[in-house]
């Protein structure tokens, strides 16, 4: 694997293997496993809501608006409408 970074980068990178005295490729797993448990803790805190709202799964069809909130109604509407 190779890895290009900047600067800023670079020096973040010293100082987390400076103070923890780590080696430079125990330093990017410590940082990378830290990134993926602070994504991890933040997706699993979703709600399943949010979660389809993130993947734009909510709003990606066509229809009346309100549509997820009034169906009862508006089928119960139809369904007068359709049979008296």
């Amino acid at each position: 694997m190779s890895l290009r970074i900047d600067s800023d980068l670079e020096y973040e990178l010293q100082f987390i293997k400076s103070s923890l005295n780590l080696d430079f490729s125990k330093a990017i797993r410590e940082a990378v496993h830290l990134k993926y448990l602070e994504v991890k803790e933040g997706i699993e805190r979703r709600t399943p809501a949010e979660i389809l709202k993130a993947s734009g799964f909510i709003g990606s069809f066509d229809g009346p608006a309100g549509l997820s909130e009034e169906f009862k109604k508006m089928n119960l509407k139809s369904l007068r409408k359709k049979h008296g």
